[in-house]
């Protein structure tokens, strides 16, 4: 089947069948997860990705794909494990769930239940996630936060996104990211400063109160250091909040809270 995806690459959308196309769905989600990086990104991710911008899948073909990308054997597979390859396919899949939300924000066929649902799924995806890593030597980009921040700001795009109701816990999800244990290395708070710029770039939603948010983070770090104390944990998380503040502060969406961050910033670096 790789050789025969690797002959299908090319081929034009006059000649993909229904059939052709439900047979190339199954096999791709089934092997989203795969440990070689070439099938997994070049030959299943990228070419998944193509066919649905390309017009390559129906709608209904579509949904499918989102439904099964979001589902418990894939987007939730295994979750909770760390250092595994089943990374690869919760990563992944979130990636193809994103690439599908992205093409109907265009098109607008998906009806708000389901929107408001994977909403509230990836936010409680990466509140589960726990494998940190960037990349993995020999296997590629696992990269499950990243790619979970991608699918949240793909659902908070969509035209049919839940309003400000569903703000808070958009940002409450996107703090607890920055205290996973571990130091993020590879642009997680880049991806994750995506998710901000699409809340605050929604025109019909209410001024989001970033300011109090970001204070609502800095106090939780001076929490942990008054309950633990200067652990390993506490010098993570400091580091991510940081790094996380610092790319933010560059922004044209940081602009109005300069002067927070500023302030911020220096505190948690005063801190130890």
């Amino acid at each position: 089947m790789k050789r025969r995806l690797e002959e299908l690459i090319a081929i034009s959308k006059e000649s993909m069948t229904r059939e052709l196309a439900n047979e190339m769905i199954s096999f791709m989600l089934e092997n989203i997860g795969a440990t070689d990086p070439r099938l997994r990104d070049e030959l299943i991710y990228r070419t998944l990705a193509r066919w649905i911008h390309n017009d390559f899948f129906n709608e209904d073909q579509r949904e499918h794909i989102l439904t099964k990308a979001i589902d418990d054997n894939h987007l939730f597979y295994q979750i909770g494990e760390v250092c595994t390859d089943s990374v690869f396919k919760r990563s992944f899949s979130a990636l193809a769930a994103a690439t599908v939300l992205q093409k109907d924000q265009i098109e607008v066929r998906l009806d708000r239940d389901t929107v408001s649902r994977l909403l509230e799924r990836v936010c409680q995806y990466l509140e589960m996630e726990q494998d940190t890593r960037g990349y993995v030597e020999g296997k590629g980009w696992a990269h499950a936060i990243a790619h979970g921040a991608d699918l949240l700001a793909a659902a908070v795009r969509h035209p049919l996104s839940p309003g400000d109701e569903a703000d808070w816990r958009i940002l409450n999800v996107m703090g607890q990211t920055l205290y996973k244990g571990d130091v993020y290395t590879d642009d997680e708070d880049e991806r994750l400063i995506q998710v901000l710029i699409a809340l605050l770039h929604r025109k019909d939603r209410r001024e989001v109160d970033l300011g109090l948010w970001l204070q609502g983070i800095a106090h939780d770090l001076v929490r942990i250091h008054a309950d633990e104390g200067a652990t390993l944990y506490f010098f993570r998380s400091r580091t991510n909040v940081m790094n996380f503040f610092k790319t933010l502060y560059f922004y044209p969406a940081g602009e109005e809270y300069r002067k927070n961050l500023e302030g911020h910033i220096l505190m948690l670096q005063n801190m130890i």
